[in-house]
């Protein structure tokens, strides 16, 4: 499968499993209605950890009923210091990362807090904007994408069973900052993207913008307002005007409220947010816990150097456990990042002998079949590599990898796409909001259509994402298009910016090289 950039140092590969490895794996899993939290942990703590999580989530779909009902993956590993490591970003100040990929979106969090982080502050933050993905019909800037998300993050989850929204954040420095930003510059903030010394006031002065705009009560309906002007097209300091009125009256506002002793908050009780619903725990296999510590450094990502030591330690579970569907399945991915395509092959086929209904390992099955057909120009097998993935459709139709795979498989083939793959691609988006570079694919296929505006209308969510750079390439081409560039004009601008969406099916020759990471 295809390798990609990562924005972080990649770690010794010697030591690559040792900080996740669990001192006895007795792992547990706890399944509510939208996680499913694994970890090598106590029952009465993972069940503690996921009720908390899940009254979070009902209490935001209080507010915002349209939130799509999904169920995230969240992995357990010790301490921030593990949850680094295993990202390989020893030396960075991750808590807890959120990582979207066509496989699946999973979020990886510590169980213990060693170095005064919050790990709820974290995950909440990232919740937010992975659900809120999937509701936007439009982009919204960053710095409201930002301040919403940490507008959420400091909610206070109370045992009791009551939620409080609006509490305030620990940002107090950013905001007291003699050359903190004012108003005007928060809006100028996507043009004038922020330095690596003032980048705290996007994340400071969005949360105290939106803060003030939805829980003061005062200027009611003017952020609503706001964001149609900008659905509309107007730049956002016209759209600021039109909606808020005089700035400098706006930003001695916000200074006001800024040095207000409390802030309003909103809390909702345990009966206004209701049942969260049933919490199942049950215990990992043996084999399943065997396999854990390898499964998530693979599903986190390897480079060149780290794939082989990740399918090295895995070698010997596969061999112990040769009839476990989840344990094969996870084998042949590993043996495919190295390479190693027979066994491979052969690891898929024992994860299917074993559970020949399992969504995961058919679609894997379609995708090497497929990988096959184009690694050695075999055209006479997409016919089978698509079989397995359409059964792996009907088996689970909401699974957004199988739709991601079908279209895929059209592109790697050098064939146009029928509709009803660029139709699964447009659900797979729905699916997987958060994993941008579906909707790159979707655009680039409308732009050779000729539809430069519906490309447009697709790329601007992915291109103005929250943790992108500023002036990635998909937000130039969408300022392109803006600009009235068209046709044959546009096509070489999409050149120019060598702009690629990754394809499942084919293995990329930068997995060979040591800045590479695979998702």
């Amino acid at each position: 499968m295809a390798f990609r950039r990562v924005f972080f140092t990649i770690m010794a590969a010697g030591i690559l499993l040792a900080a996740v490895a669990p001192a006895h794996a007795e792992w547990l899993e706890a399944k509510s209605k939208h996680f499913t939290v694994v970890g090598d942990v106590s029952e009465q703590f993972l069940k503690r950890r996921t009720a908390r999580l899940e009254r979070f989530d009902a209490a935001l779909r209080k507010l915002f009923p349209a939130m799509a009902d999904t169920n995230l993956p969240v992995m357990l590993v010790d301490t921030p210091t593990d949850v680094r490591r295993l990202l390989g970003a020893p030396n960075g100040n991750i808590g807890a990362f959120f990582s979207p990929s066509p496989f699946g979106v999973f979020v990886v969090a510590p169980v213990r807090i060693n170095e005064g982080l919050d790990v709820e502050t974290a995950m909440f933050h990232e919740y937010v904007h992975h659900v809120f993905m999937g509701m936007l019909d439009a982009p919204l800037p960053r710095w409201m994408n930002e301040g919403f998300a940490e507008l959420f993050a400091y909610t206070k989850v109370v045992d009791n069973g009551d939620v409080t929204f609006g509490v305030s954040s620990d940002r107090n420095y950013s905001l007291n900052r003699s050359d903190r930003w004012d108003i005007e510059r928060l809006l100028d903030s996507d043009a004038r993207p922020p330095s690596k010394f003032d980048f705290d006031q996007l994340y400071a002065k969005g949360w105290l913008a939106m803060h003030y705009l939805v829980f003061s009560g005062n200027r009611q309906g003017q952020l609503g307002t706001f964001t149609e002007l900008l659905k509309r097209g107007q730049p956002q300091l016209e759209a600021a005007r039109q909606a808020f009125g005089d700035l400098s009256k706006l930003e001695s506002d916000l200074e006001y409220y800024r040095g207000r002793k409390t802030l309003p908050t909103k809390v909702l009780s345990k009966n206004q947010i209701g049942d969260i619903g049933e919490i199942s725990i049950r215990r990992l296999s043996e084999a399943e816990a065997a396999i854990m510590p390898m499964r998530m450094q693979s599903m986190v990502g390897v480079t060149a150097t780290t794939a082989p030591v990740v399918a090295a330690q895995a070698e010997p579970v596969a061999t112990r456990y040769p009839a476990d569907a989840l344990v094969q399945r996870a084998f042949a991915e590993m043996q495919y990042d190295v390479r190693n395509y027979d066994a491979a092959d052969s690891a898929i086929d024992r994860a299917l002998a074993a559970n020949a209904d399992y969504v995961d390992a058919l679609a894997y099955k379609g995708m090497l079949v497929g990988a096959r057909a184009k690694r050695e120009n075999r055209p006479e097998l997409w016919p089978e590599a698509r079989k397995w993935i359409v059964r792996a459709n009907r088996l689970a139709p909401d699974r957004a990898l199988p739709l991601v795979l079908f279209y895929d498989s059209y592109e790697a083939a050098v064939v146009a796409p029928p509709q009803n793959a660029v139709d699964g691609l447009r659900r797979a988006i729905v699916l997987q909001p958060s994993y941008t570079d579906l909707r790159l694919k979707l655009a680039l296929r409308q732009i050779a259509a000729g539809d430069p505006v519906k490309a447009r209308e697709t790329l601007a969510p992915a291109a103005f994402a929250p943790h992108l750079e500023a002036d990635n390439v998909m937000a130039r081409l969408v300022q392109e298009i803006d600009k009235g560039l068209r046709d044959e004009a546009l096509a070489a601008k999409v050149s120019e910016l060598k702009m690629t969406a990754p394809n499942l099916m084919i293995q990329a020759e930068s997995a060979k090289g040591e800045g590479e990471k695979k998702p």
